[in-house]
């Protein structure tokens, strides 16, 4: 057993005899999160947290992260990483830590570690060890990676105080353009300046293609539509809803799992019947309900509640659903619905612990409303080139019920503002509000 988990050891931190970590592990784009990683890492007395779906770069943030270490003089020693995937490492973390004292001949409070926990959703108790460290001020940085949001936030519970978290979800679309464009130097000043007109045609391109394939980075560099579509299945159906979330719930029919999710797929951008999809799938309501909330916690969708004064009201209405990835509609879809695969791609860039997001309908419905530092945006989103007259009327309203001065509608190749009264809409273009976040 000890022998096992020492070669596992070596096998998962290969930096130990080579000096670096491997090339293989290292692409060369880097996604903006990874600063404000490292200036957690360096400024902050913290467990930091990363947390997402599947095949979402997680794991190639840790190892850039280690790199980065590593060229600023961190012993390549010094870095543990254990990933929780792998059977043999599933077992007492203070069992691991003992080994890896007697491998570098000190002990624990002699090194300044840098330990890295990736898919530590698999490991029971993590966290009550992981704080038991921290407490007794062991010179440990912990960096911790989980796509698993339920089990991940119970044990965080016991880590209060004590963390800073960061979600990782499918590259945004800006991300998709940096990543697409990043061979050409000229690029980033433009986008910096605002100054888009000299790219404009390539942007508006990049965005059918980000819609259409959404922003899995693994699936970036293929081309060819049914193998990422294919690998985008696998991903998904197997490791997903057959794999994970069968260990992590107890699943006994992941069958019903399957086609709960499939279903899913064809209403995104709509609200909720649920009495009605249990039917469908041949399922009880409970179960249903049950099925969501692993999907939900999976990452695999959200869900946005009813705007409304009254909370007893927002609960007792139907949520709307919304797919995290664009491509998860393209590809599992049956029905075209590019409209609210278009609404939901949108409605995901808002996913910001700063914003709440709802969706409101009366005598009139709007897409989404944003509320975020104390001000409050109502969006409407339109996949048209141009919007109507009719198309803000919505928005009107919603902006005099509850007297808001600006509001927000998206399209596909429209600029302009419309100022009605005191109040003023901003139209804009898809892919140039989008290049706009962050």
């Amino acid at each position: 057993m000890k022998e096992n988990l020492e070669k596992s050891l070596y096998f998962h931190n290969p930096w130990w005899m080579e000096k670096k970590i491997p090339a293989e592990f290292l692409p060369p784009f880097q996604r903006p999160i990874i600063k404000q990683l490292h200036h957690y890492l360096e400024s902050l007395q913290r467990i930091i947290i990363i947390k997402g779906p599947r095949r979402t770069g997680k794991t190639t943030l840790l190892y850039q992260l280690a790199q980065t270490l590593i060229d600023k003089g961190v012993n390549p020693y010094n870095i543990l990483f254990l990933s929780f995937d792998d059977l043999n490492l599933r077992q007492d973390l203070d069992k691991i830590f003992n080994l890896y004292e007697r491998i570098r001949g000190k002990a624990l409070k002699e090194i300044q570690l840098f330990c890295f926990l990736d898919e530590v959703h698999f490991l029971k108790d993590w966290s009550f060890i992981v704080k038991k460290y921290f407490d007794k001020k062991y010179p440990i940085k912990f960096l911790i990676s989980s796509s698993s949001a339920s089990l991940f936030k119970k044990s965080l519970e016991s880590l209060a105080g004590r963390t800073v978290e960061e979600i990782i979800l499918p590259f945004t679309f800006k991300e998709f353009v940096l990543y697409s464009l990043r061979e050409e130097k000229g690029f980033l000043p433009f986008l910096e300046e605002g100054k888009l007109t000299p790219y404009e045609n390539k942007l508006q391109i990049l965005f059918q293609k980000y819609l259409s394939k959404g922003g899995f980075p693994h699936l970036l560099e293929i081309e060819e539509p049914p193998l990422w579509q294919k690998l985008l299945r696998e991903d998904v159906l197997e490791k997903v809803i057959y794999r994970d979330l069968v260990q992590l719930y107890g699943v006994r029919d992941p069958e019903k799992l399957e086609k709960t999710f499939l279903y899913l797929t064809n209403t995104t951008g709509q609200l909720l019947n649920l009495s009605s999809l249990a039917k469908n799938i041949g399922i009880s309501r409970q179960h249903l309900e049950k099925y969501i909330y692993y999907l939900e916690q999976a990452y695999l969708i959200f869900l946005l509640n009813r705007l409304s004064p009254s909370p007893a009201k927002t609960i007792r209405s139907s949520a709307k659903l919304h797919l995290i990835d664009s491509g998860l509609g393209n590809v599992f879809s049956t029905v075209s619905n590019q409209d609210f695969i278009v609404e939901s791609m949108i409605a995901r860039h808002f996913l910001d612990p700063a914003c709440k997001i709802f969706y409101y309908r009366n005598h009139f419905e709007i897409d989404l409303v944003v509320s975020k530092q104390r001000e409050t945006i109502p969006v409407e989103i339109k996949n048209k080139e141009k919007p109507e007259k009719s198309d803000i009327k919505g928005l009107i309203s919603f902006m005099k019920k509850f007297n808001i001065k600006r509001g927000l509608l998206l399209c596909r190749g429209f600029h302009g503002i419309k100022e009605i009264e005191d109040m003023k809409i901003e139209i804009e273009p898809f892919w140039s509000w989008l290049l706009k976040l962050g």
